[in-house]
């Protein structure tokens, strides 16, 4: 859950959860980035709260917040940059970026309809 705009002042990666220690690598954040992340995260809660109650609608399943959610991970590392240009709609700049970090980059949390 990046919080619009805030990054890590060491590895410019977004700031991906409300903790004080960046999740990728473990520098220290400032408290607004923190601060950030945890209001991004309150708005993100809220949607899916909502999203929950809306898609139950008129059905017997309980109301769940806690639904399954399914993480979609690429591993860029052996991707050709040209593809992964197109596919995620990035400049080839990006692509080749994300490609020279390699490992694991967690793409997007999806419900698991959305995820098929």
């Amino acid at each position: 859950m990046a919080a619009a705009g805030a990054t890590c002042p060491h590895c410019a990666r977004p700031v991906a959860a409300a903790q004080p220690r960046c999740v990728y690598c473990g520098g220290e954040l400032p408290a607004e980035a923190v601060e950030a992340a945890a209001a991004a995260r309150a708005v993100l809660e809220a949607e899916w709260a909502r999203e929950g109650t809306s898609n139950l609608a008129g059905t017997s399943a309980p109301s769940d917040t806690t639904a399954p959610r399914v993480l979609l991970v690429l591993e860029t590392a052996r991707a050709d940059e040209a593809v992964l240009a197109r596919a995620l709609a990035l400049s080839p700049f990006e692509a080749s970026q994300r490609r020279r970090r390699g490992g694991p980059d967690l793409h997007r949390i999806l419900p698991p309809a959305q995820a098929a």
